[in-house]
């Protein structure tokens, strides 16, 4: 299925949260085989989705079968594919925010705010404080096991951050994801066909500017990260 593609390297798609990667997963299925994607269930809600040491077994040995790695990773694990070809998607970080936090309202906590739901200890730690830095901060050497573990951002975590933004190969934004699309085929020829958005929260939802400034000033890790990416070009 496969065979259009441009190149025999594999691909490693590192997915984080509230970015388009649902969506992306519908296009990666428009252009790989079930057997030639890991992890190769439908259900990307699957461990192998996520669990860092079920990737590691299945990376132990050489896997010229597998097409396409991808997961809610940190990015170091793409270092378990050493010829892989790096994507990732990135968004403004307010906005990821609200988009995530309206999700889990709508979907899990109807009773509750999203305000609510951003003071929630556990829902803050996993998937909103500085989240898109220790995606890209987090190392090997840290005994990570998953991207929901507690992990502290510091400035050396920030320039660690950076340095791994730089050295993505294919590098998108949530706000340009057509882009991004479109760089896939012009670079390797993927197949890219219109497909509707997935994963996305049933109604928008605007904020007040001082839960905006609130987000900004709790998070300057990711609003920094985000700037330094934008400016790469």
């Amino acid at each position: 299925m496969s065979d259009h593609l441009t190149t025999d390297r594999p691909f490693f798609f590192v997915h984080i949260m509230k970015t388009a990667g649902m969506t992306f997963n519908a296009h990666i299925a428009n252009n790989f085989a079930r057997d030639a994607v890991y992890p190769g269930e439908d259900d990307t809600t699957g461990v192998d989705y996520w669990v860092i040491n079920n990737l590691r077994a299945a990376t132990a040995r050489p896997r010229p079968d597998i097409r396409l790695w991808h997961g809610h990773f940190p990015f170091f694990v793409t270092e378990f594919v050493p010829d892989a070809i790096t994507l990732a998607v990135m968004r403004e970080p307010v906005a990821r925010t609200v988009s995530l936090l309206n999700q889990q309202r709508v979907q899990n906590h109807p009773d509750r705010t999203i305000e609510e739901l951003y003071d929630d200890a556990l829902i803050n730690q996993r998937m909103v404080g500085e989240h898109q830095t220790r995606m890209f901060a987090m190392s090997n050497s840290d005994g990570i096991n998953a991207w929901t573990q507690p992990f502290a951002v510091d400035d050396a975590a920030f320039e660690l951050a950076k340095q791994r933004v730089g050295s993505v190969d294919l590098l998108g934004f949530q706000e340009d994801f057509d882009g991004f699309l479109a760089a896939l085929h012009d670079r390797w020829n993927w197949r890219i066909d219109r497909l509707d958005d997935r994963n996305t929260a049933t109604e928008a939802i605007e904020i007040d500017d001082a839960f905006r400034a609130r987000i900004v000033a709790d998070n300057p890790y990711d609003m920094a990260l985000y700037e330094f990416a934008r400016a790469l070009g």
